[in-house]
């Protein structure tokens, strides 16, 4: 017996529409192509039902394209942040939640 399809792993919610939507308007915004923004705000969204507690420097209020403005407090020696380190699901000291371009 084949157990039933559970919607609620691939359905997504108003809160996850928005949440993508949001995330590929601010990376085409900051000059990202469409796949990849679009890439990475789906992967975004499964990181968030997933609750998985790693983050991005793409929703952290202090990133800037290319910088970070907590670098010290993330660990970094420099503000340059290049995109694959951006794009990349990391833990950071110095992520912050708050509101971003």
């Amino acid at each position: 017996m084949v157990d039933a399809l559970d919607l609620s792993a691939v359905a997504w919610t108003d809160g996850d529409i928005a949440r993508f939507l949001d995330r590929r308007a601010r990376l085409l915004r900051w000059g990202w192509a469409e796949p990849e923004a679009e890439k990475l705000a789906d992967r975004l969204a499964r990181r968030d039902r997933d609750r998985d507690e790693r983050v991005s420097c793409t929703d952290c209020r202090h990133y800037r394209p290319g910088r970070c403005g907590n670098h010290r407090r993330a660990g970094l020696n420099v503000a340059e942040v290049g995109r694959d380190l951006a794009a990349m699901l990391q833990r950071c000291a110095g992520f912050d939640q708050g509101t971003t371009a």
